[in-house]
């Protein structure tokens, strides 16, 4: 099922990280998505009782997660190694695209795009939360912005997923954590289901980190600019 992906090299590396750099990635990709409130008031009893556990000791969630952050870019720095294998000129082979496997999940990601363009019509709140967030960003955030997904969506939580789920659980979660990272409201979550599956592609078919992100800035810019010329 998996024999058109051309990420072996990306997984490799990811397999070498040791067991505390793999936490400490996991934890930097996860604790901002845990922290959010999702409309779940379990979650959100469990966040005020984490909260106030860590104020005791004087701690707060942004301040842990600025330390999880930077162990992130210096574990980055040390293992340069790997964010090269990451960023590495993609490799595109179309023709993987056009039979078996690799057809079947261009045909879901097909679908995917019907069931997006439809939310899109059936709920316009939809391009006014778009609009929202467009209003106020810079030009370096949803830079940043795009690359941090990126790294946490796809090369961190879905390898670290994949790894004990195998690779068709790992991509499902993978899935469910974009969308749910953007939880602006349920319409928003579920048009977001595309988004997650195309940059997912596009890193298993191309081997590398650097097409997706490419992708995400170009739809980040163009959401960007189109809000900002129609303002």
């Amino acid at each position: 099922m998996w024999n058109w992906v051309k990420d072996s090299e990306l997984y490799e590396k990811f397999c070498s990280l040791s067991f505390f750099e793999k936490i400490i990635l996991f934890l930097w990709a996860f604790l901002p998505f845990m922290w959010s409130k999702i409309g779940s008031d379990k979650l959100s009893n469990t966040y005020i009782k984490w909260a106030k556990i860590f104020e005791v000791f004087g701690v707060t969630f942004e301040s842990l997660y600025s330390v999880l952050f930077l162990f992130a870019i210096i574990l980055f720095l040390c293992r340069a190694d790997f964010v090269r294998t990451a960023l590495k000129p993609p490799i595109c082979d179309f023709k993987v695209l056009l039979h078996g496997y690799g057809l079947a999940f261009i045909s879901v990601l097909a679908v995917f795009g019907v069931l997006s363009l439809y939310f899109f019509y059936l709920k316009p709140e939809i391009f006014a939360e778009m609009q929202n967030l467009s209003q106020g960003a810079k030009v370096p955030d949803w830079i940043f912005k795009s690359f941090k997904e990126e790294f946490t969506d796809r090369l961190i939580f879905y390898y670290a997923m994949i790894s004990i789920f195998g690779r068709s659980g790992g991509g499902v979660l993978s899935l469910i954590f974009f969308a749910l990272s953007h939880n602006y409201s349920n319409a928003y979550i579920l048009s977001m289901m595309f988004a997650g599956y195309f940059y997912l592609f596009l890193m298993l078919w191309s081997g590398s980190l650097a097409l997706p992100i490419l992708f995400h800035i170009l739809g980040n810019g163009a959401v960007f600019l189109w809000f900002v010329l129609m303002s």
